[in-house]
């Protein structure tokens, strides 16, 4: 007979999956990290790891769920001292969503994001409504922002920024940190007025 959890524990086995599973992409890979070594990493049998998601793929989109949502308690935080940000203070923010190790992309590889995305429905990547509610509540924030500032715009320059970022093998290290605060710097022109 299954095991039957309450709310509350059913809700913290679920984080402690994708906490200890996002652990074990980064130490083994995503190819590597088996279903198995998810459900045992929280002393769960393997069964039980379908009993919170439909598979190894929806898994992974949750640990990128979880991720955004604790990037944006970090950011309501930032935000309790004042509400309002500054250039400077946007500018941290998105250094923050850059360094804090919490994209998954980051440890995947060009097999596992071509396997991902045949699995992955469209909504997974470009989801317009997320995107909208995201970064307007982001943009409402900003101190003084440009009168044609677009939010799609804005969207689209935070995950090119995350994109080039968990891809940066492919550019010159020697500059890589100069390229990043360019990138950043393109955005704070183009959300500030001058």
């Amino acid at each position: 007979m299954p095991q039957i959890f309450d709310d509350v524990t059913r809700k913290q086995i679920r984080i402690n999956m994708l906490d200890n599973g996002y652990e074990l992409i980064k130490k083994n890979g995503y190819k590597k990290t088996s279903v198995e070594e998810i459900a045992k990493s929280c002393s769960l049998a393997k069964g039980t790891f379908y009993n919170f998601f439909t598979s190894k793929e929806e898994f992974l989109y949750q640990i990128m769920i979880l991720s955004r949502d604790r990037t944006k308690v970090y950011f309501e935080s930032i935000l309790e001292e004042t509400p309002l940000l500054s250039r400077n203070r946007l500018k941290l923010f998105i250094e923050y969503m850059l360094h804090a190790d919490t994209n998954v992309f980051d440890y995947l590889t060009s097999e596992d994001l071509a396997k991902i995305q045949s699995k992955w429905p469209t909504e997974y990547f470009l989801n317009e409504n997320n995107d909208e509610k995201t970064s307007t509540w982001i943009l409402s924030h900003v101190e003084v922002k440009q009168n044609n500032c677009n939010w799609k715009v804005f969207a689209n320059y935070l995950k090119a920024l995350a994109i080039v970022n968990s891809k940066n093998d492919l550019l010159h290290q020697d500059v890589l940190n100069i390229t990043m605060d360019c990138l950043i710097s393109d955005i704070l022109d183009y959300v500030y007025e001058s």
